[in-house]
């Protein structure tokens, strides 16, 4: 009897590794496409950063140059991390608009029309990105644009917002007004789909209605997609260069220059490409994103703890 049961565990054992190495075999693919379009270039750039590098002919250790220079020579890059607050204050705002719009499409009692709001904040993410932003800066556009248009029939000179640095930015943040459609939409509402109605049955029990269950019932418990949401968010944003690139390529005068801008002109905007700079403010950006992210998901486990 014990040989038997010895038979079938070691049979078991064999059929197990047998399934494992399957498994491994049909996900190993993807592995290797993982770390040959991500790990590689990651670290490419990690040791790319310690030389001065134009990528055709110049290949030259420089240990910790790059860095310095970095730190103590490169006020636009600082001047652009800087900057990255007024685009956050926008990015919270766009969130808190998503936020509620979600809710509000969800919270239709007519189930036809729901889903036709849910359609109409869908079906924009079929645009390509590059079709928005040439509509939207020939909105901007002076004299012939429509807000110089609209200015023109009341009697106000053409203002130039992409012109200015005054209005620069926060017209680049006024992009996609009002920010409902698009991944963030429909994540929010899957949230507030997924929502226990019994908790909202026994909070109006209770006396809790309208805003009071939105905020003490509803966001508490869709907070892990927020915070999925917020850590993407902070990673666009650190990112970010092909809005401003194409609006304004970072003017007037770098005030609207990025920090994701910033690293591609120096690798690509001259003459004199300086690619080992720019992987340092590559491994600094992933830095500051990666240490955003830990913070944020830390954040979540003592919250949920």
């Amino acid at each position: 009897m014990a040989l038997v049961k010895r038979n079938i565990k070691r049979s078991s054992t064999t059929l197990s590794r047998k399934q494992n190495f399957y498994a491994y075999l049909f996900i190993l693919p993807a592995f290797i496409f993982l770390f040959m379009f991500l790990f590689m270039p990651l670290a490419t750039a990690v040791v790319k950063s310690f030389y001065r590098y134009d990528c055709m002919s110049i290949n030259e250790f420089i240990g910790l140059e790059n860095y310095r220079k970095l730190f103590f020579e490169d006020p636009k890059f600082w001047d652009s991390m800087l900057r990255l607050l007024i685009y956050f204050v926008g990015f919270l705002i766009c969130l808190f608009t998503q936020i509620v719009t979600s809710k509000l499409v969800q919270s239709v009692a007519n189930q036809r029309l729901q889903k036709v709001f849910r359609a109409t904040f869908i079906v924009p993410m079929v645009v390509p990105a590059i079709v928005t932003l040439l509509m939207w800066k020939f909105i901007y556009y002076p004299e012939i644009g429509v807000i110089a248009r609209i200015a023109e029939m009341f009697g106000v000179s053409s203002p130039n917002l992409l012109g200015d640095p005054r209005t620069v930015n926060v017209s680049l943040i006024f992009i996609g007004f009002p920010w409902v459609a698009g991944t963030n939409f429909i994540i929010l509402y899957s949230a507030f789909q997924g929502v226990d109605k019994s908790l909202t049955e026994a909070a109006a029990i209770d006396g809790s209605i309208g805003i009071n269950t939105f905020f003490k019932i509803e966001l508490p418990t869709i907070l892990p997609q927020l915070k999925v949401l917020f850590v993407y968010g902070i990673i666009g944003l650190v990112q970010q260069y092909e809005k401003n690139l194409v609006m304004t390529n970072g003017g007037p005068n770098n005030a609207s220059n990025l920090p994701g801008l910033h690293m591609y002109n120096v690798a690509l905007g001259s003459l004199e490409p300086e690619f080992g700079y720019a992987c340092a403010i590559s491994v600094l950006l992933f830095a500051v994103t990666m240490g955003a992210s830990v913070m944020a998901m830390r954040f979540k486990e003592e919250k949920n703890a």
